[in-house]
Formats: C-alpha cells, sequence, structure tokens
C-alpha cells in the first residue's frame, strides 16, 4: 500500500511531467494526471484473502488440467453448457416475445463483457486454462444463439 501514496515532492513532479506532455502532445494535462494515477494504483493489487484464494483456485485448475484428457473433457463441458445456456435464452426469448430487445442487450454484453476479459487478461501468468475457458463458453453462447435463430427460420 505505502508504493501507491505519493510523497509531498513526487506530486509536484508528476504534475509538471504531465503538463509538460500534455503541452507536447496538446491533450488535457488533468486527464493526463487522472491516468497516471489510475496507472499507479493499478499496478499493484492488494494481496487479500479472496485475491489469493482466486489465484490458488486458478493454479490448482491449471495444474489438474495439464492432463491432456481432463482438459479437453472440461472444454467440451464448457462448450455445451455455454450452448444450453445460449438455446435457452433464445427459447425464453422466443417464448415471451416481450423482452427481445433486453434479451439481446444482455447477450451483447455478456459477450462483450467476456471478450474484454479475455484482451485484458495477463498473458505473463500462464494462467491459459482460464482463456481457454472463457473462450470456449464464448463460442458456446453463440452457438446456441446461432442454432435457435436458425430453428426459428
Amino acid at each position: 500500500m505505502n508504493s501507491l501514496l505519493l510523497r509531498d515532492g513526487e506530486l509536484a513532479q508528476l504534475v509538471e511531467r504531465c503538463n509538460r506532455t500534455a503541452e507536447v502532445r496538446g491533450s488535457n494535462p488533468l486527464f493526463s494526471i487522472v491516468v497516471k494515477g489510475l496507472t499507479l494504483m493499478t499496478k499493484n493489487f492488494q494481496k487479500t484473502n479472496l485475491h489469493r484464494n482466486v489465484v490458488n483456485a486458478l493454479e490448482v485448475l491449471e495444474n489438474w488440467s495439464f492432463n491432456p484428457w481432463r482438459k479437453y473433457s472440461l472444454l467440451i463441458i464448457i462448450l455445451l453448457i455455454g450452448f444450453v445456456f445460449g438455446s435457452s435464452i433464445g427459447t425464453i426469448n422466443g417464448v415471451l416475445a416481450l423482452m427481445d430487445p433486453i434479451g439481446a442487450f444482455f447477450v451483447v454484453a455478456l459477450l462483450e463483457f467476456m471478450v474484454r476479459l479475455r484482451r485484458n487478461w495477463p498473458s505473463s501468468k500462464g494462467y491459459k486454462i482460464a482463456l481457454e475457458i472463457i473462450d470456449t463458453a464464448r463460442i458456446g453462447l453463440l452457438y446456441g444463439l446461432l442454432m435457435e435463430g436458425f430453428k426459428l427460420l
């Protein structure tokens, strides 16, 4: 937590450096200060129990799925679960016929969240099984929605 706090002189130096950078680039200096502050804050996460448990769960899952049969069976199960969710969302929206735009909004928001989560995932950590699970769930959800769309034609 101490690494996130700035000393008295460091804040003035940061503001001056951001102002010089903003003048060169022609952008707003206050915006660059906020961006620099957010960058400083997001580099180091606090080591809470929740953070440690999530990291441990990902490590256990990565070690468990080292065997290719386990990995592929897990990914097929995730694909089928995504397919079931996609087809059930399509079926429920098709039967009710009242919430089509709202259902479509939530599905697009969910898919977009999964894409952004995938893009911002730190690849240096080595948790490739989590990335594969996100990708497989997204493919299964989209495939289920497409199959429901073709049923309605």
